[in-house]
């Protein structure tokens, strides 16, 4: 079914968020940074897509949108504590057969970050989380399994100049239809232009769930990031699909606070 297939993208896509699980936002790709001990961060992140396709001569557009608060807490100065939840809208509009909609809270994210070895401006962290099903699985909004996975992060920064690759994998719950085991991989460079500016780009590729399919989703990512202060930042990013598989575009906007 279109509608919940089309849900189900947007639930699944969050496990490249989780949810912000990833970089400064709006980037995909994490980073090794954590808060501190005893330090918070809230983020807002939000997703905006479109999608044009026809299938058998039959054309359907697709829109969605999602908005993910997630609260950070720093338990040491290399181990974070993070978790998400987000909230998703979908519409479809298939010719000839009107237009489907929904809404509601999807699964929840949880899990850490470890900031394990650390040495000359190189890093590498790891990343567990778990899927929560807080999701409506009638409804297509959730999986109502939990999932479970881990994200291998490297950074490394010269300068202006920061570099950051990810390696993750998730256990997938979701269809029978769809693959178990699904990978990600994903890189980030990003450059300080002055002291509350920084331009980055991001570019990836993950596993298709779908079985019938060979083509792996790729995208390429080019956002900013301006600090109004020390504790508050506000993002915006474009991320344009490389291949059939991935979203044509999304916009990204985000706001993050720590304190």
């Amino acid at each position: 079914m279109k509608e919940r297939k089309g849900l189900i993208i947007i639930c699944c896509v969050l496990w490249l968020w989780p949810a912000s699980a990833r970089a400064a936002l709006p980037f995909i790709t994490d980073d090794t940074g954590t808060q501190g001990a005893g330090k918070f961060q809230i983020e807002a992140a939000g997703e905006y897509n479109r999608e044009k396709e026809t299938t058998s001569g039959i054309i359907v557009k697709e829109s969605g949108s999602g908005l993910v608060p997630t609260l950070t807490y720093g338990v040491m100065d290399q181990i974070d504590l993070f978790i998400a939840v987000p909230y998703v809208w979908y519409s479809a509009e298939e010719e000839g057969a009107g237009t489907v909609r929904e809404n509601g809270a999807a699964d929840s994210i949880a899990g850490m970050k470890w900031r394990c070895y650390e040495r000359e401006g190189m890093s590498i962290g790891i990343k567990p989380f778990l899927i929560i099903p807080t999701g409506n699985e009638e409804k297509g909004l959730g999986s109502g399994e939990t999932g479970y996975g881990t994200i291998v992060i490297m950074t490394k920064v010269e300068g202006p100049w920061t570099v950051h690759a990810d390696f993750g994998y998730l256990r997938n719950q979701n269809e029978p239809d769809e693959r178990k085991d699904l990978w990600q991989a994903s890189a980030a460079v990003t450059f300080k232009v002055v002291k509350n500016l920084v331009l980055g780009a991001d570019m990836g590729i993950v596993t298709n769930r779908d079985k019938t399919s060979r083509e792996e989703p790729v995208y390429l990512l080019g956002g900013m990031v301006y600090s109004v202060n020390d504790d508050l930042e506000l993002s915006l990013g474009l991320k344009a699909g490389l291949n059939a598989s991935e979203k044509d575009w999304s916009v990204l906007p985000g706001v993050t606070h720590r304190f």
